[in-house]
């Protein structure tokens, strides 16, 4: 649900960036698999009572393709529990999600730390589909919707939502799109969901992509358990995990 992409980007643009990274795998707790999967009913109950964990961040960066920054650092995300509301007259859910923590770059320049704070308003269809995002500079709204595989499926993926964005409501300053794509894994008994948040500017080009991984217990419980961040514009690398 993209909890760290617009603050990272902001705290390493700040620190200088260059090209691109490779991807870098999660790595799952293992979990025997739910007797019937059925990943609209985790995210809704995931999402309806909120959550709250604190992450590790470890990961590098490249400065015009010559120098790599290591990075470490914790993230703590927390996000409200979703409350009724509406998008543009239609019925929704809404939850505030809060991103916390620091970040630090080691380089032969020095070590550099910088506070990480961000805030954002997620909107869900009453499928618990993203439909929208609201946060400082970024105005999101749905361009096409549609929604989660039917129960039982584990080896499926597809796309969930497309974004339109823009500087904010008025919608006269376009800043791009964003896909929001699933993928159901199964490793050696192992449930997962990845969901890949993917940035474009307006000319189409790959911008920075989020991959949330959340983990399915038997009782179809999802669990936040990993966030990596790979910005092609960027040149960062970042593993998140849950401590």
């Amino acid at each position: 649900m993209k909890y760290l992409t617009l603050v990272l980007v902001a705290v390493l643009t700040a620190c200088g960036g260059g090209g691109g990274s490779p991807s870098v795998p999660v790595v799952l707790p293992k979990t025997l698999p739910p007797t019937v999967l059925d990943i609209q009913s985790a995210m809704k109950d995931l999402y309806t009572r909120g959550f709250q964990r604190t992450f590790s961040i470890s990961g590098t960066q490249q400065s015009g393709g010559l120098q790599t920054t290591m990075l470490s650092g914790s993230i703590t995300v927390t996000v409200g529990g979703a409350m009724n509301s509406t998008w543009n007259t239609a019925p929704a859910e809404q939850s505030q999600l809060t991103t916390t923590g620091i970040i630090t770059t080691y380089s032969f320049q020095g070590n550099y730390s910088v506070p990480i704070n961000g805030n954002m308003l997620m909107y869900m269809n009453t499928n618990y589909v993203p439909m929208a995002t609201v946060s400082t500079g970024r105005y999101c709204r749905p361009a096409v919707t549609s929604g989660w595989p039917a129960p039982g499926t584990t080896t499926l993926s597809g796309t969930l939502t497309t974004y339109s964005c823009f500087t904010d409501s008025t919608l006269k300053t376009a800043v791009g799109a964003e896909t929001i794509t699933y993928l159901i894994k199964n490793l050696n008994g192992a449930i997962s969901v990845d969901l890949v948040d993917t940035e474009y500017d307006t000319a189409g080009n790959m911008v920075v992509m989020e991959t949330d991984t959340y983990a399915i217990d038997p009782a179809n419980q999802a669990t936040l358990t990993g966030i990596q961040v790979v910005g092609a514009r960027y040149g960062m690398t970042l593993n998140i995990v849950a401590q």
